[in-house]
């Protein structure tokens, strides 16, 4: 019986040609809605599955070329790497080449202040009147020439040496 009366109702409300017109304007209006949801709610600014999938798409795009410019970044990294290594090993050993090379000259220095210092204290303990510095003798000269041209050769030795052959 209360179902007998709510069939009466709807019958006399919607049954007049403005109802039936406004339902077919409605079910019009529900299809095309229904097919185009995506794109009307995109408009609107709602996210959906659609906009989220390109969303997606355009991210690991980016993430692609962000891991590509990674890879490029370590690359060049290792490469500074090495060759940073390579100009510290090379400053060290022409460190320690310039520390032997010091001290080779400090020697053939003291070789030669060995000979000249004492022949140079003679002369000067000599007194010639008229002239500063005194002369010195022809034999104290070649002495020391010697112990420089010594000093030289044995300084080229120790730098240059010469490879052996066997």
């Amino acid at each position: 019986m209360f179902g007998l009366t709510i069939f009466t109702f709807l019958k006399s409300k919607l049954g007049g040609i403005t109802s039936i017109f406004l339902g077919v304007m409605a079910l019009m209006f529900v299809v095309l809605f229904a097919f185009n949801a995506d794109t009307i709610l995109t408009k609107f600014g709602f996210e959906t599955k659609t906009s989220l999938k390109g969303e997606v798409v355009s991210v690991k795009k980016d993430l692609e070329a962000v891991l590509m410019a990674n890879s490029e970044l370590q690359e060049t990294v290792a490469v500074q790497d090495t060759v940073q290594e390579a100009v510290v090993q090379t400053l060290e050993s022409v460190a320690k080449e310039k520390e032997r090379v010091t001290e080779v000259v400090v020697t053939a220095k003291e070789k030669v202040r060995k000979v000249a210092d004492p022949l140079i204290a003679k002369t000067k303990a000599e007194k010639v009147t008229g002239v500063d510095p005194p002369p010195m003798s022809q034999a104290d000269s070649d002495a020391i020439s010697a112990a420089v041209i010594d000093s030289l050769h044995s300084t080229y030795d120790e730098l240059f040496p010469t490879p052996s052959t066997t």
